[in-house]
């Protein structure tokens, strides 16, 4: 797998995050409020700005990129997962529609976006032990 692909697949993740997050922010301004609304966004900035910088910097060439991609991308993952599973299992409350697929779709664009990443690394740290 090349590198960009391995950028596309982050980058399809990253997109289908975002109508994920925008059900969460609902989802917590419904529950807790304004207050953990202003947190819940902070921490939404952070990762979208982590990934981002990540993917810009992968493409420029630098592996350290695609570490803060794959770091900025398990957070989203689990948290697919554990909304599916946990804390909003089918028939989810709610428009149970967009979210069990919006969590069922982070999860694995996710899942897949960390696993192109992790074969990625491992081909190039063996290609780099072989030189």
């Amino acid at each position: 797998m090349n590198l960009n692909r391995v950028i596309t697949l982050s980058a399809i993740a990253h997109l289908i995050f975002q109508p994920y997050a925008a059900l969460a922010l609902i989802v917590v301004d419904k529950k807790w409020g304004t207050s953990a609304l202003m947190m819940a966004l902070v921490a939404l900035l952070a990762i979208n700005i982590a990934w981002e910088w990540g993917l810009l910097t992968a493409a420029r060439g630098n592996p350290r990129g695609l570490i803060a991609a794959a770091l900025a991308s398990v957070i989203p993952t689990l948290g697919g997962i554990s909304d599916a599973l946990i804390f909003c299992p089918s028939p989810c409350q709610g428009v149970w529609v967009p979210n069990t697929l919006s969590h069922w779709a982070t999860f694995l664009s996710g899942l897949i976006a960390l696993a192109a990443i992790g074969m990625y690394l491992k081909r190039s740290s063996k290609a780099e032990a072989l030189k």
